[in-house]
């Protein structure tokens, strides 16, 4: 049963993910964002076992986000087609607060595994940001490649820091 909730829950997320990539681009984000929330609360409703606590996980982590696009966007390595808020896409912190419903569960097996989880953000980031770049959701002002490697870099930093946040308030959870 639980292999099948973390099926699930990484289907739902690579689901909104398409879908927020496709608001992003059509720079629709605004029809995105209900569906995500809805998500959200029925993620927390189904599928959390500390629904307090993972609310706040998912908020911690979407302003970690927040802060990471934001960083890559004042920067000038990332530039937003749709920017709304610190050159950041709504649409993309609705990504970030997906991508957060799955560290205690689909990505679960990855919490404690720092350096594969750097490894992995290092590949999987640029790879992602690429395939938005390609739809038109961004573009790199300062060259493909420089935005890519610095992504690269940003985020071989940033997913085990989130892992790190994620145990420590999953251990918080825990204790009460």
């Amino acid at each position: 049963m639980v292999l099948l909730l973390r099926v699930v829950n990484y289907l739902a997320f690579y689901a909104l993910w398409c879908l927020c990539i496709i608001a992003g681009d059509d720079k629709r984000a605004q029809w995105a964002i209900p569906i995500v929330l809805v998500y959200l609360v029925l993620h927390l409703l189904f599928m959390s076992s500390s629904p307090k606590k993972e609310a706040i996980l998912i908020a911690v982590l979407t302003l970690v986000g927040a802060m990471n696009e934001s960083l890559l966007a004042q920067s000038g390595f990332v530039a937003y087609a749709d920017a709304y808020w610190l050159g950041v896409s709504w649409w993309t912190l609705s990504l970030w607060a997906c991508f957060a419903t799955t560290y205690w569960h689909a990505f679960s097996w990855l919490s404690s595994r720092f350096l594969l989880a750097g490894f992995l953000g290092a590949l999987a980031a640029p790879l992602c940001y690429a395939s938005i770049a390609t739809v038109g959701g961004i573009s790199f002002p300062k060259g493909n490649t420089e935005g890519l490697l610095t992504i690269g870099v940003l985020w071989a930093c940033v997913l085990p820091l989130t892992f790190v946040i994620s145990r420590w308030i999953q251990h918080f959870r825990e204790k009460t």
